[in-house]
């Protein structure tokens, strides 16, 4: 992702963003760089992300426990909001 990009997810709000693939972006990392610092999480390597499009859902990323660690596994849970 650009640094742009970047700057209007900040813009947007938004608490996390999510990825189906091994990163946002690579050196001089500006998702890492800027998102992180403002509380805005990164899911990366996520699947099934096509099955979401066009629907409202609530996503659910338990990490590990780790101690130490700025990074973990995820249990990424997609749960689809049924509306009328």
């Amino acid at each position: 992702m650009s640094e742009e990009a970047c700057k209007f997810i900040v813009e947007m709000n938004v608490n996390a963003i999510g990825f189906d693939a091994p990163s946002p972006d690579h050196a001089p990392f500006p998702a890492h760089g800027i998102l992180l610092p403002k509380g805005i999480g990164n899911y990366e390597n996520l699947a099934n992300l096509d099955k979401l499009l066009s629907r409202d859902f609530i996503f659910v990323g338990e990490p590990l426990g780790l101690v130490g660690s700025t990074g973990s596994p995820v249990r990424a849970i997609a749960m689809i909001v049924k509306t009328s």
